[in-house]
């Protein structure tokens, strides 16, 4: 391959197309009832709205609400990586959706500023014990065959995901903003899913805990991240598209009702996105490699006309948003699935926590500075300039990674 081909393939974020027809194993089938339980979340299309009409937070604190969760979850991301990686991922998983619990439990009787920070830094430590145990799970629970199909499974996964965000904000659209009867049935759903999680079976990689080695699970994802220019690029993209979808999806319902979109509307427009993340992510791992390909592109496209969309009405402001986060999590869901694939065995959660951990970094602080600079609490323009910072950024950091990915292939 030349060499302009090499750094071509590197720019647009090239990866191989692991994509293949093998059936699915007959664990999927719980994973799958998992995705969906475990996010079918009445509360999720109001909850930002729920602290400023219940608990009379205001923009700022709402910014300073979600910027402390993310940084909750931030601090404890490498280290519940580590737990997962050295104890069980089963143990990890099961935490995480015990804390989800709690943390709706303290919102429904405690609807105030306090209140809602504690739930934050109970539902921060549990997002850190599941995020980066997950996807670990997933892979290391196939076989040598079946691992061959993760992006496709991973991706239905997500579907399933997809389709709990559906149900959900249907379901609010007909119950409306009544927000303890809300709460009390995410409680219900996230009991069932907690009892999910406790049938599923120990990865075959569970391995003995040694207090002395702990450290080399860490160095070990350290030291892959440092030789592998291929790894770093993929990290890159994945941390910059989660930290920048990380932002919208906070500010999602918020932008919805400045845009025009009447308050119980909000879940209507939020379930219509969600229905069609459903199929994009259900037939995704056909396009694998035309995603990995043309990702910057892509993302470059999609800004672009996000940005347009800004000055056309309501109608266009919520399609450009519709589209844009879309397209988002579709691409972070492609960047997932590769960073299991590169990942090193003994150490692939803890990997998958470092990913976390920087992109909840960034999405903390971009929700942070669009929180600090809204003006009388509208959010548009913070949002435009934060997309706009990003996006370059992304492309500055990519044409970096092509110069070095021909720098490691150039023969000395």
């Amino acid at each position: 391959m030349s060499k302009k081909r090499i750094a071509l393939s590197a720019l647009l974020g090239r990866t191989k197309n692991t994509a293949t027809s093998e059936p699915l194993p007959p664990l999927t089938k719980r994973i799958f009832t998992l995705s969906f339980m475990s996010e079918f979340i009445v509360i999720y299309p109001f909850y930002v709205i729920m602290f400023g009409q219940r608990g009379n937070v205001s923009a700022a604190g709402i910014g300073l609400l979600l910027a402390i969760w993310m940084v909750v979850s931030v601090v404890a991301e490498v280290p519940t990586g580590v737990i997962a990686d050295k104890l069980s991922k089963k143990t990890s998983l099961i935490l995480g959706r015990i804390m989800q619990l709690l943390t709706f439990v303290v919102w429904l009787f405690a609807p105030n500023f306090t209140g809602y920070l504690i739930g934050f830094i109970i539902w921060g430590i549990g997002e850190a014990f599941i995020s980066g145990a997950f996807q670990a799970f997933l892979y290391e629970s196939l076989d040598g065959t079946h691992k061959k199909t993760f992006g496709k499974i991973y991706s239905r996964s997500s579907a399933f995901t997809m389709l709990a965000y559906t149900a959900a904000d249907l379901v609010a659209f007909v119950v409306g903003p009544h927000y303890p009867l809300l709460l009390i049935l995410s409680i219900a759903v996230s009991s069932v899913s907690l009892w999910i999680t406790l049938s599923l079976p120990r990865t075959h990689s569970t391995v003995t805990v040694e207090v002395e080695v702990k450290p080399k699970v860490l160095s070990s994802a350290l030291r892959a991240i440092r030789n592998s220019v291929l790894l770093r690029r993929i990290l890159f993209a994945a941390i910059v598209v989660q930290g920048l979808m990380g932002m919208l999806g906070e500010y999602m319902p918020t932008y919805y009702l400045q845009v025009g979109t009447p308050t119980q509307l909000t879940a209507l427009l939020m379930s219509i996105g969600s229905a069609a993340a459903v199929l994009l992510y259900w037939w995704m791992h056909h396009l694998e490699a035309q995603i990995a390909r043309y990702q910057l592109p892509i993302i470059i496209g999609f800004t672009t006309l996000f940005m347009l969309s800004f000055g056309g009405g309501v109608v266009a402001a919520v399609v450009g948003l519709f589209l844009y986060t879309r397209i988002l999590r579709t691409l972070s869901v492609h960047n997932e699935t590769q960073i299991q694939h590169h990942a090193p065995d003994e150490s692939r959660a803890t990997l998958g926590s470092l990913y976390s951990f920087v992109a909840k970094l960034l999405s903390a602080g971009l929700v942070s500075a669009v929180g600090f600079f809204a003006v009388a609490n509208r959010i548009l323009v913070p949002i435009r300039w934060s997309v706009i910072a990003v996006t370059v950024a992304l492309l500055l950091g990519m044409l970096y990674f092509s110069l070095r990915q021909r720098a490691v292939a150039t023969p000395e």
